[in-house]
């Protein structure tokens, strides 16, 4: 009998046909959302979209509902779940919303950058950020988006998880050398880095 050799055939070509459907979604999305942005500007890195840029992505009675649209109109064309984003700025205290560009002579700021982390099933994905810059004017248009995202769609966290700061402790020691001090740990998704994939 075959049926091993068949069922990873057509557990593979669904595999397969599965990814090809969401890319095809991403591109239809993207383009639709050119149609609506004749105007949009896109930079790629390492093959995937880095920043979009015009002068309206998204507008909304506050910055932070400005970038709630945009992750909204967006996600699809960037291959993301829109749900799966959690407020969290790449600083120390993890602050969300950062000032831009003071204006001495109102004492505001020309801009606001909304942060963002991805997130699977709950957890955060390592090394992942989308910041929205948004104009503080009248319908705080976003103008430019940074992504860092990864592809982690369909991920499902284990049932049981162990976060241990001392086995955390003993891999970096291990790797780095004794005298080795860790901050505090935190569960997190590895799905690769910019440059590389990696099954989450």
């Amino acid at each position: 009998m075959h049926y091993p050799k068949l069922l990873t055939a057509t557990v593979t070509s669904l595999v397969i046909c599965s990814a090809t459907i969401a890319v095809a979604d991403a591109n239809s999305a993207m383009s639709q959302i050119r149609n609506n942005h004749p105007n949009l500007l896109t930079v790629d890195r390492h093959g995937q979209i880095h920043k979009i840029i015009d002068k309206q992505l998204s507008t909304g009675r506050t910055p932070l509902a400005s970038a709630e649209n945009f992750i909204a109109a967006f996600s699809e064309a960037l291959s993301v779940d829109a749900r799966e984003f959690v407020e969290r700025g790449p600083f120390e205290d993890q602050h969300s919303h950062q000032d831009f560009m003071y204006i001495p002579e109102t004492g505001g700021h020309k801009f606001t950058g909304v942060y963002y982390m991805q997130t699977a099933d709950g957890l955060p994905v390592y090394g992942s950020r989308l910041m929205l810059l948004v104009r503080n004017i009248h319908g705080y248009p976003g103008v430019s988006a940074t992504t860092d995202l990864r592809d982690v769609m369909g991920y499902k966290k284990p049932a049981r998880l162990v976060q241990s700061e001392a086995v955390a402790l003993m891999a970096a020691a291990t790797r780095l050398g004794r005298g080795t001090t860790i901050s505090e740990t935190e569960l997190m998704v590895f799905a690769g880095t910019s440059k590389e994939h990696h099954e989450p």
